[in-house]
C-alpha cells in the first residue's frame, strides 16, 4: 500500500479542477488529444498474448454504477470480418435513411414551433 509520505510525485499532472492560459497538457489530456483513428489494418494476426492484454485493459474500463454491460468478441477469420464489414455499412447506410425521414417529419410536425 503505498501512503502519502512514500507516493510518488506526479510532477506532470495539473492539479484537479485548475487550468490556466498556455498550460501545458497532462498526461492523460496529451492521450486524448493524441489519439487516433486507424482504418485501414496488417494483415498479419496479432499474438493471442496481445489480444489477451487488449481484452483485459477493455475489461477494467470504467463504466456507469460498475454495470460492466459489454461482451467482448474475438474474430479472427478475415472472411468473417468482411462480411461483418460489409453489413455494418448495409445496416449504417439504411439508418442513415431512417434518421432523414424522422428529421423530416420532425421539422414538418413542429414547422410552427420552430424559431423564424
Amino acid at each position: 500500500m503505498i501512503s502519502k509520505k512514500n507516493k510518488p510525485p506526479c510532477k506532470d499532472l495539473s492539479p484537479l479542477g485548475v487550468y490556466h492560459q498556455g498550460m501545458p497538457w497532462n498526461s492523460v489530456e496529451k492521450i486524448i488529444f493524441e489519439r487516433r483513428s486507424i482504418r485501414a489494418f496488417k494483415s498479419n494476426p496479432l499474438p493471442d498474448s496481445m489480444i489477451r492484454r487488449i481484452l483485459e485493459a477493455g475489461r477494467f474500463a470504467p463504466s456507469a454504477g460498475n454495470a460492466q454491460p459489454w461482451k467482448f468478441v474475438v474474430v479472427n477469420n478475415a472472411e468473417l470480418l468482411k462480411r461483418m464489414e460489409t453489413d455494418t455499412v448495409k445496416m449504417v447506410k439504411k439508418s442513415c435513411g431512417v434518421w432523414t425521414i424522422q428529421k423530416r417529419l420532425f421539422e414538418e410536425y413542429f414547422y410552427d414551433l420552430l424559431p423564424n
